[in-house]
């Protein structure tokens, strides 16, 4: 038998607990049986609470929560069920509200609601959302019961009734058995609460009086992090931790496990598994009962809002322990006491969570915070305090008080510098942890083949010299896509490929969404249109995205714009320097010379290495072509390069990293082509009026030879105007002397005013393409 208990934000919309029978039926297959704990959706307790605060003030803004509470269930129910089902589940559900109805008009009459009117009105989110749970699974074909844990459980001292629970759990068979978390018994007509955090105890009752073999908790995160992630985003599981540290952590600040939960278990010796509802396939955090680690610290954790309490009295006189007991009597919180003695007076410092306004002989400072270091030996207590007082003073931040507790070392400080202490301690001892970067690739050809084979080529030097550890999780062409959640064998992903599902975009991003791996990082190696377009979606779920398809940066200006402000709000990394110059620093160049403050006055360049190939060739023009698509110097339509478009689609981007609005059509072209063969409706056709108008491009070759100048495709800028076009070029102009593929782009600037910026280099090729691509990635990932 085994428990498993699913928390609020597993059970906080349909997508969630649809996520819940996608975990069960990967569990389905193991026939084992399990006991489900069900938390409340979340939030919801929270307003039943807020409810009942204004039911007893008689405002009747307690009727709009309800009907808010109402409404948010069924609209639940409506997108979970049929028809069939969702009559049954629509009249329970109004049932138990009409009660909770009940007990706010008495609060709202008598403007008083007591303990055990609270109890009555909490236990309500648990008890219908465990019945949604359970009415789901039935409907998924799991064979479930659900069942009230008030019947089992009573709050005296925490007692369940093992006779019930045998029966329960032993003499009925049925595989899924549903518990609402949270609820209790005082005795047979009076309910009761755990108090926040009680379905995971509840979990840990059931689990440890039926001995079962594990228990797994699923949440919204991938087990116990080594810091809270909303305030390191570099935050990474640990993957074992022993009782006592996760007891620790769970005291300081950590939310993830309630304490009694822990005890309960460890007295059992019954591992706790910590998993992600939303990325099950992730290990998560193992809590038994001690490991060996050769780190140093397990978790930094804290908590923020602490008030500083000393009491001070002179020798002889009775001690401060009836003032301890007043404080926990009015839910006052101590996270430590300390003491320290003089000849004159005892001084007892307590740190807690709340205080009311007090007066002496209580001093009392409310700007504190306190930071803790978990400690997994403590043998490591010496060498780890030294780490972290040396980091603190070196930031002059001074602590009020510094301590140790076999598994913990703790520093009370100003509130201000919380974030800040949390973000360097973490960076001081886990920096050198390997950062797993997820990648999931569309388009194999040519780039993407060489992509993958650079990939594969440097991760060990980016494990040895950058701590980045890149997976390819999943990738696709045209016809088929492949995923593997352990990282595919870069040696013979061919292979793999071919074994894969007929490709489906809608699919491929549903397999990244769905997996929610950390650090995940989309990259278009393709030209579509269609997949440019789904940039702000990929960007809006806070994935990355690195391409080389210039249609999203070149498409209208408020499409770029909305990119950009995507990438920002949602932190998500957004690069593509290879729209510009494939592995040249064009963008990046740019991008540097504006944020150091520069400002750009013109910008010069040869954009296309196929162009400057074609031009700087001898010979027919339609056989130089050939043969310039043959070498993959060219998009696999060459109308797109002969055409100038993917020229005018860089300049385009340059203009709007610049800062400009500027829009495609605004861009000035003098072409190269015919206009006959500007119109031609199929590669075969374009090919075909190149060959009828063969004598038009040798012409201009014969003319460029008689002055002694060179063609070159030009692409230029300068305040706010663009032009692309052909121009004889002069010996004296850095351009003549451009050979082969070679790109070149020179930046007159403030700064560079009587000499240009110039970079040059090879702009054109998959090779240099996909180690452009191959730079963005690692750009992502820092």
């Amino acid at each position: 038998m085994k428990v498993i208990k699913f928390g609020g934000t597993s059970v906080g919309e349909v997508h969630a607990i649809e996520q819940i029978c996608y975990i069960l039926i990967d569990k389905k297959e193991q026939e084992d049986r399990y006991a489900i704990i069900v938390s409340a959706i979340g939030g919801i307790t929270d307003q039943l609470v807020i409810c009942a605060q204004y039911a007893e003030k008689k405002n009747i803004k307690y009727y709009l929560i309800l009907d808010e509470i109402e409404s948010y269930h069924l609209e639940i129910i409506r997108e979970l069920f049929t028809i069939l089902h969702k009559k049954k589940l629509i009249s329970r559900i109004i049932k138990y509200l009409k009660n909770l109805e009940k007990i706010y008009n008495s609060i709202c009459k008598i403007t008083y609601f007591s303990k055990v009117s609270l109890d009555k009105i909490m236990n309500f989110g648990e008890l219908i959302s465990s019945f949604i749970i359970s009415e789901k699974l039935k409907a998924s074909g799991f064979p479930s019961k659900w069942k009230d844990s008030r019947n089992f459980i009573m709050k005296k001292s925490i007692q369940v009734n093992l006779d019930d629970v045998k029966s329960l759990f032993i003499n009925d068979n049925t595989p899924y058995i549903i518990l609402p978390g949270f609820i209790a018994a005082k005795n047979e007509k009076e309910i009761a609460t755990l108090g926040r955090g009680g379905s995971d105890f509840t979990a840990s009752i059931f689990s440890a009086s039926i001995q079962s073999e594990y228990m797994e908790i699923y949440s919204d995160v991938s087990g116990i992090m080594t810091v809270s992630p909303k305030i390191v985003s570099k935050a990474f599981p640990v993957k074992n931790i022993s009782y006592r540290e996760a007891i620790e952590i769970s005291y300081l600040g950590a939310e993830i496990l309630y304490p009694p939960t822990l005890l309960t278990s460890m007295k059992k010796n019954i591992p706790i598994i910590i998993l992600n509802t939303f990325s099950p396939l992730e290990m998560g955090t193992l809590i038994f009962s001690t490991f060996k680690t050769k780190s140093l610290i397990t978790v930094i954790t804290g908590m923020k809002n602490i008030t500083f309490l000393s009491l001070k009295r002179k020798l002889g006189m009775p001690g401060y322990f009836n003032q301890f007991a007043a404080l926990s009597s009015n839910d006052i919180f101590h996270v430590l006491i300390n003491q320290s003695s003089s000849e004159l007076c005892i001084e007892n410092k307590i740190l807690s969570e709340f205080t009311n306004d007090m007066n002496h002989p209580f001093s009392v400072d409310k700007e504190l915070c306190i930071i803790s270091i978990i400690v997994s030996n403590i043998k490591n207590i010496s060498v780890t305090s030294g780490y972290m007082f040396s980091a603190l003073g070196k930031e002059s931040i001074k602590p009020n008080v510094i301590g140790s507790t076999e598994k913990n070392i703790y520093a009370v400080i100003a509130k201000k510098y919380f974030k800040l202490s949390i973000k360097f301690l973490h960076d001081i001892y886990f920096d050198n942890h390997y950062k797993k970067v997820h990648i999931f690739m569309a388009g194999l050809g040519q780039v993407g083949s060489k992509l993958i084979e650079q990939l594969n080529k440097q991760k060990e030097y980016l494990v040895e010299e950058l701590h980045i550890q890149i997976r390819v999780i999943g990738i696709c062409n045209s016809k088929k896509m492949f995923f593997d959640i352990l990282g595919i064998n870069l040696n013979n992903w061919q292979k793999n490929l071919k074994l894969g599902t007929p490709m489906i975009i809608e699919e491929f991003l549903g397999n990244l969404y769905n997996l929610n791996l950390r650090n995940s990082i989309f990259i278009d190696n393709t030209a579509s249109k269609e997949i440019s377009h789904l940039y702000d979606d990929i960007l809006g779920k806070g994935i990355g995205v690195v391409t080389c398809n210039k249609i999203a940066c070149a498409s209208s200006y408020h499409e770029y714009k909305n990119i950009k402000n995507l990438s920002r709000y949602f932190k998500a990394p957004f690069f593509f320097e290879p729209n510009v110059g494939a592995g040249l620093p064009v963008i990046n160049t740019l991008n540097s010379l504006i944020e150091s403050g520069d400002k750009i006055h013109l910008i010069e360049s040869v954009l296309s290495g196929s162009f400057n190939f074609i031009l700087t060739q001898f010979g027919s023009f339609i056989d130089i072509v050939r043969e310039t698509q043959k070498k993959g110097l060219t998009e696999p339509d060459t109308r797109i390069d002969l055409s100038g478009i993917d020229v005018i689609r860089k300049i385009l981007i340059l203009g709007r990293e610049c800062g400009d609005s500027i829009e495609l059509e605004d861009i000035k072209q003098i072409s190269l082509l015919t206009k006959s063969s500007i119109k031609a409706f199929t590669v075969d056709n374009f090919y075909q009026e190149l060959i009828y108008n063969e004598e038009f491009f040798t012409k201009r070759s014969l003319v460029a030879k008689e002055q002694r100048k060179r063609l070159r495709f030009i692409a230029k800028y300068k305040y706010g105007e663009s032009y692309v076009g052909l121009k004889y070029i002069e010996f004296q102009h850095q351009f003549y002397h451009l050979e082969s593929k070679d790109n070149m782009i020179l930046y007159t600037t403030d700064r560079y005013s009587d000499l240009p910026l110039l970079v040059k280099g090879a702009g054109a090729g998959a090779e240099v393409t996909a180690s452009g691509i191959f730079t963005d990635i690692i750009k992502a990932s820092i």
